[in-house]
């Protein structure tokens, strides 16, 4: 008992009786809060009470004892599980407020749930690498697996319910199939593990399986370590998990948050997989030919969003939202299709620290998070009608322009009078024939043109821009688009350009992951074997053009010192200066 707290209640003023003892005894009403998160009235009538089951109380408050984790509403009944660290289950009915069902793990700490598509299944994943799946319906184990000795980190079931996968700590990823044993049909259908693997080298971020619209089942898991995988999960029963290479670098500087099954957007274009990460953008990825279909900046309200999913189960389009969430404080929604455009986004304070998971209920109306250590689950009701009128606030490129400085900025001029410019270059410039400027460019003069705005694109992203107006129309038309136009150039900018300038700090944090965080100054020698051997290399007279473009003389050797250092290097070649601090963010949630 943590504390009391009794009833107010009128004075009684008849006093005692002649003998000066009261006949009755007299207590008013009382709330008793326990350390188990148990608010309980009782009443002073009980005290008359003889058997102990005609004296207990009643109660009024079902809390919760310990950091809550684990978070999934059923896909087809008003119920939300949710566990906590000192072993509780808990299965809510959110419509009537109250508790369905009760299970209690004795020696394991629930850290994960999942339920299945068809809402049979409930999968708990526990922090020793326990995995139990439960039914649904009375709670009690199906079949209980232990392939890691880590915590359990991302769970995931196919569409059909039959496959069943798990991310632990260590980065493992196990698999398990609902099958007849050995394929016989003379053996009863049970579940099995499948297959294991340990494909990522950092930490396993996201996990999910293709949707029932893709040509074949797929699984999915993305890393810390900028690597998207893609499994074999038809060829598990026999020869173990294995991979379908080649792998896909997702990213070459930013970290990886998360994933999901994406096939939102585009008629014949919906097996996509899009990533998140932590310099604010989305990516989506074509599973088929595993190239990335479009970047799109995320929300910015208060860090980089790790986790994502539908509010609706059948829309797309404009009327499909998704309801994301950052690694702490932040809850918002954004409105389909992803491009960037800041109107089609919200954000709000959810929890004052981390938030663990979120769900959405069957129905799309409500959303449900917890915050692991506050002890806290919200429900939140789901209302998009406000931001659909959100997005009227501004049409076509206006919305990306305040993203620059104004229409009327003189960013946005040079903008125009490069992009006019390279329309003039691309016909070439010494020609005296009359030029007919249709306002598009080829995509060859993308880079180019980026690269004059101050933004300048590796080979990869300019690979991906390239592919993102390539196949802008595939869907729709089967045809590729090799032209683009000056309106659809300032979202592909707004959309692909850093968050964040880069700065010294930068190229300080750069400078040590090349010398592997040795104290010792970089010498010449070693940087010039870098930049000509390891990543996207550069030859040796395209160095000398970047080091006349940029101090006025090519000999490298004159410019750099023997022994390289990193803020100097910064301030002196590339001209870098220091980069403002960055506000909270958090406050520039709506």
């Amino acid at each position: 008992v943590k504390s009391i707290s009794f009833e107010h209640t009128v004075r009684d003023d008849d006093g005692p009786t002649s003998d000066g003892v009261d006949d009755e005894f007299k207590c008013p009403n009382f709330l008793v809060s326990t350390g188990s998160a148990l608010v309980v009235l009782v009443e002073s009538k009980l005290f008359y009470e003889l058997a102990p089951h005609d004296r207990q109380g009643r109660l009024v408050l079902q809390g919760l004892d310990s950091p809550v984790h684990g978070l999934s509403c059923h896909p087809s009944l008003p119920l939300v599980a949710v566990c906590g660290y000192s072993g509780f289950l808990h299965l809510w009915n959110y419509n009537t407020r109250s508790l369905h069902l009760v299970k209690i793990f004795e020696k394991l700490v629930p850290h994960l749930l999942q339920f299945s598509p068809d809402g049979e299944l409930l999968a708990v994943g526990f922090t020793n690498g326990f995995c139990k799946l439960l039914k649904s319906a009375d709670l009690s184990e199906v079949k209980s697996f232990k392939d890691s000795r880590e915590c359990v980190m991302h769970a995931a079931f196919s569409h059909d319910s039959a496959y069943f996968a798990v991310a632990h700590h260590d980065r493992c990823v196990c698999l398990y199939h609902f099958a007849h044993r050995h394929g016989d049909r003379n053996f009863p259908t049970e579940w099995m593990f499948a297959g294991k693997h340990r494909p990522h080298w950092r930490s396993i971020v996201g996990l999910c399986f293709s949707g029932p619209e893709s040509e074949k089942l797929q699984l999915f898991s993305v890393g810390e370590d900028r690597r998207l995988i893609e499994y074999n999960v038809k060829s598990t029963e026999f020869d173990g998990l294995q991979l379908v290479p080649p792998d896909t670098v997702v990213e070459q500087e930013a970290r990886p948050t998360g994933c999901i099954w994406f096939p939102f957007g585009g008629k014949g274009d919906n097996q996509k997989v899009l990533t998140m990460s932590d310099e604010f953008k989305f990516k989506i990825w074509n599973t088929v030919n595993r190239s990335c279909r479009k970047t799109a900046l995320a929300p910015t309200h208060g860090g980089p969003i790790a986790k994502m999913q539908p509010i609706f189960k059948d829309r797309d389009g404009e009327e499909q939202f998704m309801l994301y969430a950052t690694h702490e404080k932040v809850l918002g929604m954004v409105q389909l299709p992803l491009d960037g455009n800041p109107n089609k986004s919200m954000g709000l304070i959810a929890h004052p620290g981390n938030i663990a998971a979120i769900s959405v209920d069957f129905q799309g109306k409500y959303a449900f998070t917890c915050g692991g250590n506050d002890l806290t689950v919200n429900q939140w009701l789901i209302d998009t009608h406000p931001l659909a009128a959100n997005t009227m606030g501004g049409e076509g490129i206006e919305p990306f322009v305040k993203l620059l400085d104004s229409e009327g900025g003189e960013f946005f001029s040079d903008m125009k009078d490069y992009f006019y410019y390279s329309q003039i270059r691309s016909q070439d410039e010494n020609t005296t024939k009359a030029r007919v400027l249709d306002g598009t460019i080829p995509v060859e003069e993308i880079s180019h043109l980026m690269c004059s705005l101050g933004y300048f694109p590796t080979n990869l992203e300019i690979k991906s821009m390239t592919n993102e107006v390539k196949y802008s129309k595939f869907g729709e038309t089967c045809e590729y688009v090799d032209r683009i136009g000056f309106d659809d150039f300032v979202k592909l900018y707004v959309n692909h350009r850093p968050v964040f300038s880069v700065g010294p700090d930068q190229i300080r944090m750069a400078f040590d992951a090349l010398k592997r965080h040795e104290p010792s100054p970089m010498s010449r020698e070693t940087l010039l074997s870098l930049l000509t051997t390891r990543g996207e290399t550069m030859s040796y007279e395209e160095l000398e053009k970047c080091f006349e473009a940029l101090v006025g003389d090519p000999s490298i050797y004159s410019v750099l010192a023997e022994d390289v250092y990193a803020m100097d290097f910064a301030h002196r070649i590339l001209g870098l200066e220091d980069v403002p601090a960055v506000p909270d963010a958090h406050d520039d949630c709506n």
